[in-house]
């Protein structure tokens, strides 16, 4: 028997097998629930408005966190003159080069502090 005459044979065979309508026992299709509601299909969205980071909420300060920035502010101490003092302006001008260490970096208690005196400038901005 030619080769060939096998190949059409185990081609049939599997074209059969998968043609035959299954039983009822053996498979049983589960409607799936649809989401109920104004728009079912949710074919179009609208973006939604985000306020911008300037409404983020912080921590309140301390009374002596606030007389100390309060002091500093008077004084004309800006965040980079603080970072300088903290001992950190060197590391965070090598992570804004190279973009390494950050995680490092904002672990450190300076970073905290100078991120607090940071938030403290931005959110007395204005007065």
């Amino acid at each position: 028997m030619c080769l060939s005459h096998i190949f059409v044979v185990i081609a049939a065979t599997f074209l059969l097998a998968s043609a035959t309508p299954t039983d009822s026992n053996q498979a049983k299709i589960v409607q799936a629930t649809l989401p109920e509601g104004l728009s079912q299909r949710l074919l179009r969205t609208y973006p939604t408005t985000y306020e911008d980071d300037d409404s983020e909420e912080r921590g309140d300060f301390t009374k002596a966190e606030k007389a100390l920035f309060k002091a500093m502010r008077g004084n004309g101490k800006t965040a980079d003159d603080y970072a300088e003092e903290l001992g950190i302006a060197a590391a965070m001008r090598e992570v804004e080069r190279t973009g390494r260490g950050v995680h490092k970096l904002q672990l450190t208690q300076a970073y905290g502090d100078y991120v607090k005196y940071y938030n403290y400038l931005r959110s007395n901005k204005n007065k």
